[in-house]
């Protein structure tokens, strides 16, 4: 009599082989494959908003706590607050400082302090110092429990007519071509990076300018964060900072005028910076805002706004002469935004 074949036997045969496998040991890249990763970033503040459902963005447009509960790697994007430009015949205010700081720690079971930097105020013909602008405030990251601030500086004003008192900043205001030999301002550097964050840290920010001849007939453009103010009265343009888009960010910005003009400013491609516009005189056309927020000089072709775009750090564009009041633009507010990618 043959023996019989158990179904049985063979299934414990397989199941010994597959004991025998190396996935049993949990050995080489199946051991890996199985490591446990780390849970996301849970953290709230600002307007939360999600590309897909792994990559998260908080966006501050007022000053407010960050609440991190369960802590992870991030990026954070901090824009100072525009320049003011000056008055009539005179010269664009700089963009906000743009500090970009890439695979940083957010601690968890901390509260970190955010605060926007206002865009700097335009000043009354008749004020001291008459005709410059107002500089933009700083935008600051804090961790209280090391006093580590994290600083973009707010741009410098525009220069008033026929002086060299530009303002320095994030990125400097431009200047009126007298005298001649002035340059542009040079853009002070935002604080240092702490090192118990991690991370790289970059900076951006550009010098303003001065017009070129003839002389008296225009205002020099604000830096920006991208360039330098140009030399023939257009602000200078922004850095592009693809990782914050528009049109994945806009919802967080106040709806209205202010969206809009945000949207068109930013982009696609997370421009962020541009600086003011100088004014003209007798008829000649004013020079026009840098890409990414910069206000246009008054009279600049096609003329869309003196004012520094809100929440891009936009420095303000000149009034020209002759000069009516409102001409002159204030600087835009600036912006902070936190990126983080849940872990795969």
């Amino acid at each position: 009599m043959a023996p019989i074949k158990s179904s049985l036997a063979k299934s414990a045969k397989q199941l010994l082989g597959f004991f025998n496998t190396a996935d049993l040991g949990l050995r080489g890249a199946t051991q890996i494959s199985r490591r446990v990763p780390p849970d996301p970033i849970d953290a709230s503040g600002g307007t939360k908003i999600s590309s897909g459902p792994t990559v998260h963005y908080h966006v501050f447009v007022s000053d407010s706590p960050f609440v991190v509960t369960t802590g992870g790697e991030a990026d954070i994007l901090l824009v100072a607050g525009g320049g003011g430009s000056s008055t009539s015949l005179t010269a664009g205010g700089g963009a906000g400082g743009a500090v970009h700081v890439t695979g940083t720690t957010l601690t968890g079971g901390v509260t970190y302090s955010v605060v926007i930097g206002a865009g700097g105020a335009i000043r009354d013909v008749s004020a001291p110092n008459a005709g410059a602008g107002n500089p933009g405030a700083n935008s600051t990251f804090t961790h209280p429990g090391d006093s580590t601030v994290l600083t973009a500086l707010g741009g410098g004003h525009g220069a008033a007519y026929a002086t060299n008192n530009a303002g320095s900043g994030g990125c400097g205001g431009g200047r009126e071509t007298t005298p001649d030999t002035a340059v542009g301002q040079q853009p002070s550097q935002a604080q240092p990076f702490h090192t118990s964050y991690g991370g790289t840290l970059n900076q951006y920010g550009n010098n303003g300018n001065l017009a070129s001849p003839p002389s008296g007939n225009f205002g020099g453009g604000g830096g920006g964060t991208g360039g330098g103010g140009s030399t023939s009265k257009t602000g200078g343009d922004a850095q592009p900072f693809s990782d914050f888009p528009a049109p994945v960010l806009a919802p967080a910005i106040p709806s209205g005028p202010v969206r809009t003009r945000w949207t068109s400013e930013v982009g696609p491609t997370g421009l962020f910076g541009g600086g003011g516009g100088g004014g003209a005189r007798d008829g000649h056309t004013a020079g026009k805002g840098g890409t990414g927020g910069g206000g246009d000089g008054y009279n600049a072709s096609p003329q869309e706004s003196s004012d520094g775009a809100d929440y891009t750090g936009g420095g303000g564009g000149s009034g020209s002469y002759p000069y009516s009041p409102g001409e002159n633009g204030k600087g835009g507010n600036g912006i902070v935004i936190i990126r983080y990618v849940d872990p795969s």
